[in-house]
């Protein structure tokens, strides 16, 4: 039985990886995105969002800069303040 990945040929095999780097790269992003609310959240229920507020500001900076910048940002982050009773 051959290898999968040794009957492709180099190029399928670069465009696969590159596909496949592309794809993580998104989910990341979109998980970035997301996460500063939740993340808060979950500091601040257990308790140690004083002691991590200035590592979630600098982590979350660029976020804070679109959200001041495009009102559409900031309107779905107060929406998802409002979701999680922040």
């Amino acid at each position: 039985m051959t290898d999968d990945l040794e009957s492709r040929e180099p190029s399928d095999r670069s465009a696969n990886h590159t596909s496949r780097g592309l794809v993580i790269f998104v989910v990341v992003l979109v998980c970035y995105v997301l996460s500063p609310i939740p993340v808060a959240w979950g500091l601040v229920r257990i308790g140690v969002f004083d002691r991590a507020e200035s590592a979630f500001e600098m982590f979350y900076a660029p976020l804070g800069y679109l959200a001041q910048h495009f009102e559409f940002v900031d309107n779905f982050y107060v929406w998802q303040t409002h979701l999680f009773g922040l």
